[in-house]
């Protein structure tokens, strides 16, 4: 389970081939995450971003990464590996329109009411 959780959760940095890039990396920008209290799927969706350090054109572009397990499966039929479905894929052309929609997310998440309460006792 613990390993089948790591995988949806999905790394801490993307490192392109060095054909593509042997300098850059990208970095988790947006990471969405369904959860279920039930054996239905856990999945994840990550867009991750480039964020080298020094670098002030030649970016690299977005990546999308989405994952899905159905871990119910797995329990019903145990396995050596999670069965995790994992999909890689670019913005192309929708960079402009993903990142407005991004920010009015945002937008609404800053508008959340949050409470101070202190440590839970």
């Amino acid at each position: 389970m613990k390993i089948g959780q790591d995988l949806v959760k999905g790394p801490r940095s993307l490192l392109p081939p060095k054909e593509i890039n042997g300098f850059g990396w990208l970095e988790p920008n947006l990471k969405l995450m369904w959860w279920p209290y039930s054996s239905a799927p856990i999945e994840s969706l990550i867009i991750f971003c480039d964020n080298t350090i020094n670098r002030a054109e030649g970016f690299l572009p977005p990546v999308v990464r989405y994952a899905r397990w159905e871990h119910g499966k797995d329990l019903t039929s145990p396995r050596w590996w999670p069965t995790l479905e994992t999909r890689l894929s670019y913005l192309g052309d929708k960079v402009a329109e993903v990142n407005e929609k991004v920010k009015a997310l945002q937008a609404e998440l800053a508008r959340a009411p949050f409470i101070p309460f202190g440590l839970s006792l």
